[in-house]
């Protein structure tokens, strides 16, 4: 994750327009290594499928604009597997308004 995010902010997104993603790349990063800490010490007991895991990573109401919440948490709530496409497609809307209209 800190190698994309490298790339990221040294070859694929201009200088100019880096500073206005950094914060969503930040916490993504900071779900990653949480969901990892959660599995390593046992609070997950067998890792999220890949789309409970970018529902996870995705979710437009922690990633843009928090609070950030661990893994457990998202899955302990409201927020349960079958609802993970909701969820990135929710997400994708967002990021397709923010590039179109923005």
């Amino acid at each position: 994750m800190y190698s994309m995010s490298c790339c990221s902010e040294l070859f694929v997104v201009p200088l100019s327009e880096w500073h206005q993603i950094r914060g969503a790349q930040m916490v993504a990063t900071m779900k990653v290594v949480s969901l990892s800490f959660d599995v390593d010490q046992g609070r997950v007991n067998e890792l999220p499928s890949m789309m409970a895991f970018l529902g996870y990573i995705l979710h437009p109401g922690s990633v843009v604009f928090g609070p950030w919440v661990s893994y457990t948490e998202y899955a302990n709530h409201d927020l349960h597997a079958k609802k993970a496409y909701v969820s990135i497609l929710s997400t994708q809307l967002v990021y397709f308004v923010k590039c179109c209209c923005g």
